[in-house]
C-alpha cells in the first residue's frame, strides 16, 4: 500500500520548470551555445549546453553559395553571427521543453533584451524548424524577402543536408 500511495503522490506532484541559465556563453554552432560558463586561460569550461528552440542552421561543415555561384562556410557565418549577438554578453534562457537526446536544453534565449532565436531567423542565419518553429515563420519571410543571410545566395536546407549526408 505504501508504494501505491508514493506513485499516487509522485504522479499528481507537477514537475518543477527548469530554472532560468544565465551567464557568459560560449558558442558551438549558430543554434548550440554553452550559457554559465567560465572562462580560463581563454578556454570554456562547465555551462549548459543550449540548443536555441525552433530554429535550425546549417552545420558548420555545410558549403553554400553565394549569389554569384562562390562558395563559402555558411555554418560558419552562422556561428559568428551568434558570436557577434552575444559577445561580452550575459545570456539569459529559459528552456521550452525537456533535455533533447544529447543532452542540449532547447530554449528560448536572450542578450541584451534582443530574442536570438528570432534574431538568428531575422537576420537570415537560421530557419524556422519544421517542427517547432512556426512563432519564427515570419522572421524567415522577412529575411527572405530582404535576401539576408543564407537568403542571399544558394543553399540545401540544413535537415536536408544532415540527411543527405547520413546516407
Amino acid at each position: 500500500m505504501p508504494i501505491v500511495f508514493l506513485l499516487i503522490l509522485l504522479f499528481a506532484i507537477p514537475a518543477r520548470a527548469q530554472e532560468p541559465v544565465a551567464g557568459p556563453a560560449c558558442i558551438r554552432d549558430g543554434s548550440t551555445l554553452f550559457v554559465g560558463v567560465r572562462i580560463e586561460q581563454g578556454q570554456c569550461r562547465g555551462g549548459v549546453k543550449i540548443r536555441l528552440f525552433g530554429i535550425e542552421t546549417p552545420d558548420l561543415e555545410q558549403r553554400c553559395a553565394t549569389v554569384s555561384g562562390a562558395p563559402y562556410s555558411c555554418g560558419l557565418s552562422a556561428l559568428n553571427t551568434l558570436e557577434d549577438m552575444t559577445f561580452r554578453l550575459s545570456v539569459q534562457c529559459e528552456a521550452r521543453a525537456g533535455p533533447d537526446p544529447d543532452r542540449s536544453l532547447p530554449a528560448t534565449c536572450w542578450a541584451a533584451e534582443r530574442e536570438l532565436n528570432a534574431e538568428m531567423v531575422r537576420r537570415g542565419w537560421a530557419l524556422a524548424h519544421p517542427g517547432e518553429g512556426a512563432e519564427y515563420l515570419d522572421e524567415e519571410a522577412a529575411a527572405k524577402a530582404a535576401k539576408r543571410g543564407l537568403w542571399a545566395g544558394r543553399f540545401d536546407l540544413p535537415w536536408i543536408w544532415r540527411q543527405e549526408r547520413r546516407r
